[in-house]
This record gives structure tokens, C-alpha cells and sequence, in this order.
């Protein structure tokens, strides 16, 4: 005999079932929303040891030579002016070599005033953050920040990262249109929560 208990009991259930549905596919959307590489609007670029993210339409270019990579990535220029990000990645012996040194600091700060350079065309450089230490995907570095004019036209913020690893050093530099800090910093930020050495 049907008791009308019974129909709530079912509504109930189902009622349940759905919210765990519901629950389950939302969790499962987060899960792929926080995965490297999954997101749409990102793109995976790597190096020698490495692997990160770039917003999708940057345009990417690099070079190779012996104990030397670069590679280069430039913001579309619908977007900002200037906004390019630079990850070079060279041997400690040759960075060794190249400063007339037998050994390299093992301080990463130090390190980083000798590796990090303002391009050719830069004027009136000062220091806006002395380097200070900073972790790339749980290496130890040092980081700081810069302003200069470039080519009498830009007033530009420069960020430099360094870091070292099995045998190399990474330096990761931004330069942005101060005018447009806030572009750098939305590509910089998900480069390096998204490091990963390989």
C-alpha cells in the first residue's frame, strides 16, 4: 500500500542526489580551471629546465647560442606599447666566463646585480626596489625593480628575477609602459605561480 511518507522520502532522495550532482560537476570545473595550461586564455612556453605560462596572443621568439638561451615574449601591441617578458637561461660557467670570474656569488642578490642589464637605449636608471629575496617554484633568488627612460619615449619599470639551478642561472625580466604596470604585472604573476622546473 503506497503511504504518502514514502513520496517524500523519494523527493527527498532525489533532491539529495541532484545537490551532490551539482556539487560533484563544480568541483570538477574548479579542478580544471586550476590546472597549468588548461585555462583558454594562457599559453605554455618553456626552456632549458623549465616550463611556465603566457597570456594567449603574445608573440614568442628565441635564440640559442653555446651555454645560452633566450627567449622573448611581446604583448600584442592592440593592448599596451610596451610590454615584453624575457626568460634567459645561461650555463654558470659560461656567466662565469662572460663577468671575468673564477666562481659566482652564492648570494642571490649579488648574483642578480651582476646578471641583470637595462637595454641599450635606457637612460637615468635608479633603483626602485633593491633586490630583496623571492622563491621560483621553491628556488631561492632575489628580485628587484627599476626605472629608466627608453629611447626618450617610454618611462619604463623594469623587474628582474634570478635564481639558480643544476648548473644554470634563470633571469626573468619585465619591462612595461609605467602607464601600463598593471598589464606586466597580470602577465608576470600567473609566470611565476605557474614555474615549474623540469
Amino acid at each position: 500500500m503506497f503511504h504518502p511518507m514514502m513520496m517524500r522520502r523519494v523527493r527527498i532522495s532525489s533532491l539529495r542526489r541532484r545537490r551532490i550532482l551539482a556539487s560533484a560537476l563544480l568541483l570538477a570545473a574548479l579542478a580544471c580551471a586550476a590546472l597549468p595550461g588548461v585555462s583558454q586564455a594562457s599559453k605554455r612556453i618553456s626552456g632549458p629546465g623549465y616550463s611556465t605560462i603566457l597570456p594567449n596572443g603574445w608573440r614568442v621568439s628565441t635564440s640559442r647560442s653555446a651555454g645560452l638561451h633566450q627567449l622573448r615574449a611581446y604583448a600584442p601591441r592592440t593592448t599596451v606599447k610596451l610590454l615584453t617578458i624575457g626568460v634567459t637561461v645561461i650555463s654558470a660557467r659560461t656567466l662565469a666566463r662572460q663577468a671575468g670570474v673564477k666562481r659566482l656569488p652564492s648570494s642571490p642578490e649579488r648574483l642578480l646585480q651582476l646578471v641583470a642589464k637595462t637595454p641599450s637605449g635606457a637612460a637615468g636608471a635608479q633603483v626602485r626596489t633593491t633586490p630583496r629575496p623571492v622563491r621560483l617554484a621553491r628556488a631561492s633568488g632575489a628580485w628587484e625593480v627599476l626605472e629608466y627612460i627608453l629611447n626618450s619615449q617610454f618611462d619604463v619599470v623594469q623587474t628582474n628575477i634570478v635564481t639558480r639551478r643544476h648548473g644554470r642561472v634563470y633571469w626573468v625580466e619585465m619591462e612595461v609602459d609605467k602607464l601600463v604596470q598593471a598589464d606586466g604585472t597580470a602577465a608576470m604573476d600567473p609566470l611565476r605561480s605557474h614555474w615549474r622546473w623540469g
